[in-house]
């Protein structure tokens, strides 16, 4: 029974590591997008600009996460 936990444990584990990568990757591909789109949306180039940093900084701080995440959240065994 011990066994079920650990391994249910590490199944939400890797549920969460992925929803960081997902988490990532999305907010790199719609700072991109922004950027690229800003004349189609109807954005002003400093506006654009300023989103687009915004959602690539918070695709970086995920991705820093993902990386670190051994470490910030250890196992208690």
């Amino acid at each position: 029974m011990h066994d079920d936990n650990r391994t249910q444990a590490a199944a939400q584990r890797r549920i969460i590591r992925f929803a960081f990568g997902a988490m990532a990757l999305g907010s790199v591909l719609v700072g991109l997008g922004v950027w690229q789109f800003a004349d189609t949306i109807g954005l002003e180039e400093e506006t654009a600009r300023l989103i687009a940093t915004a959602f690539l900084a918070a695709g970086i701080g995920d991705a820093l996460v993902l990386h670190f995440w051994d470490r910030l959240f250890k196992d208690k065994r």
